[in-house]
Formats: structure tokens, C-alpha cells, sequence
């Protein structure tokens, strides 16, 4: 049985396939949900089921992804020049802004320019082919250009609160985890809180500079973080919905 739904505005097709068990599961690929529910639940239990499973496989599917928008369909809007095409800007919450270029070509590969310019070179006509390919690096492109001004946060908030030392910072794309603290004193910060409000980037920054003090979390380490961002659990309950 199929249908539609719609989560955060957006339509996907939903695929219902009723069978002889015990418990109900379910997976997303493609912008297709399939459930697969026990035929020997009642109507109000499998809308039950539905629901339950929607609200978990959401939550784990639409991370944060501050491109997609570059690869909707129909985004190559205004042609430059012989095959090349500009997708779109990419912004961050510092106001700063990069502009990304398609350009047709048999050579797979990437370049970036001083102005903040991205051509991605390519020969794939899928949207979401050239996306996946390249999504990653222009991650990376960003990461490398910004990584003074994380830099800098943490070097600022580390005087202000903790003054302990540390070997360097690292703005890095990942795909489970907002940081991360060594134990060689190395932080990680993930490149996608630049597009969250800063007050969220902050908090993070105060969470990871805490572990050089407490390595787990520990009492002692939440008593650290509390005194310095009292609504540090608000804080995780926001990041949280992203």
C-alpha cells in the first residue's frame, strides 16, 4: 500500500506492507519510507506504529545539510558562459558567503578560488549523483577557509574561562558528533555549527574546552559547563532538533 507524507513541508511517498510478525520496522532510501507492520495489530495500533516509526527514522535521515538546497532540481537558474552554471550561495551564520559553479567537463574534480568562488567540475547530469560526489569537499573547502575563526572563538572563550593549553583546533566535517575533545588536547569542532545561531556554536565550544578539565561527563564536568551557560540543557535540546 502506498501514500504520501509530508515532514517539515516536504512530500515523500510512504510504503506500507503489512506481514505476519511480531514487531513493526522501517527504512528510508530515496525519499521513499517502507514500514513494514504486523498484520495482527488493530488500525489504531498500526497508525501507532506508523507514527512511532516516521518520528525515529526523521530523526536519524534529515541531519542538518546547509547544501541541499544547491541541488534541487531546476537549480542551475543562470548559464555563465559555455556550460557553466552557477547553483547558488552558500552562507554562514558569520555573514560569510561562498558562491558555487557547475561546469560540464570529462574530469571529475573541484577548485577554489581566493574570492570564495567553488567550480565543481563534472560530467554527471544527476543532481544527486554530482551531490553526493561532492558535497564532502566543498565541506572541506570551508572548513580549511574558516578554520581561523573557530580558531579564534576557542582561543577567546579558553582565556575567558578555562586557560588551559591546547594543541589545536580543527574545524572538520562529520556526520554524528558537533565536537569532540582529545586526549592530546586536540578540538574538533563540526563545520555544519556555522550555520546554526552562534549562541548554539558557543555552547559547543564551552562543552569541548570543558573535557580538558573532565574528560567524561561526569557530575563534576556538567557542574562546569552550568556555571559558565546555565541553559546549557536547552542548549542540547535545540542542537538536538538539527
Amino acid at each position: 500500500m502506498k501514500d504520501r507524507v509530508f515532514i517539515d513541508g516536504k512530500k515523500y511517498i510512504l510504503n506500507i506492507i503489512l506481514k505476519d510478525k511480531k514487531h513493526s520496522s522501517g527504512k528510508y532510501n530515496n525519499g521513499v519510507f517502507t514500514l513494514n507492520l504486523s498484520s495482527n495489530i488493530s488500525k489504531k495500533e498500526r497508525e501507532r506504529h506508523i507514527n512511532g516509526l516516521l518520528k525515529k527514522l526523521s530523526k536519524n535521515i534529515f541531519k542538518i545539510n546547509p547544501l541541499d538546497h544547491l541541488f534541487e532540481k531546476k537549480i542551475m537558474v543562470r548559464k555563465i558562459g559555455y556550460e557553466k552554471y552557477f547553483l547558488g550561495e552558500i552562507c554562514l551564520s558569520n555573514e560569510v558567503c561562498y558562491k558555487v559553479y557547475f561546469k560540464r567537463s570529462s574530469l571529475q574534480s573541484i577548485t577554489y578560488k581566493k574570492n570564495k568562488d567553488i567550480i565543481i567540475y563534472s560530467s554527471y547530469r544527476n543532481n544527486i549523483e554530482y551531490k553526493n560526489l561532492y558535497t564532502k569537499n566543498i565541506f572541506k573547502y570551508i572548513s580549511r577557509d574558516q578554520n581561523h575563526y573557530i580558531e579564534n572563538i576557542i582561543d577567546t572563550l579558553n582565556k575567558k574561562f578555562f586557560n588551559k593549553k591546547i594543541n589545536k583546533v580543527k574545524l572538520k566535517y562529520t556526520t554524528s558528533v558537533w565536537g569532540s575533545c582529545t586526549s592530546k588536547n586536540n578540538i574538533n569542532i563540526s563545520i555544519k555549527l556555522l550555520f546554526l545561531p552562534f549562541p548554539l556554536l558557543e555552547y559547543v565550544c564551552i562543552h569541548e574546552l570543558a573535557h580538558l578539565i573532565e574528560r567524561n561527563h561526569s557530575k563534576k564536568f556538567w557542574d562546569i559547563v552550568e556555571n559558565i551557560i546555565p541553559d546549557y540543557k536547552e542548549k542540547e535540546k535545540m542542537l538536538k532538533n538539527y
